[in-house]
């Protein structure tokens, strides 16, 4: 067995993003995230009280826990 073939063909690798591109891309993923926490939002205030005490939520957390979700860090202040 040669060497080629244990650790297959050499691949060349995707360019990296650095700099501008990279700052972009990194902003651009963060307002994707914005916009489906957003959506999440609005659906989540279309339950009832009801409905949400069932999945474990309360109309006061419902920010609070989309922003945990959509991975967006607690503001550091105790409040929302």
């Amino acid at each position: 067995m040669t060497t080629a073939e244990y650790f297959g063909l050499a691949r060349p690798q995707s360019p990296s993003l650095f700099g501008a591109g990279q700052f972009v891309h990194s902003t651009f993923a963060m307002v994707r995230r914005w916009c489906r926490m957003r959506q999440a939002l609005v659906e989540l205030r279309e339950l009832d009280d009801r409905m949400l005490t069932d999945i474990g939520l309360c109309r006061s957390t419902l920010y609070a826990t989309a922003r945990e979700v959509h991975g967006f860090k607690d503001r550091g202040h105790g409040g929302f």
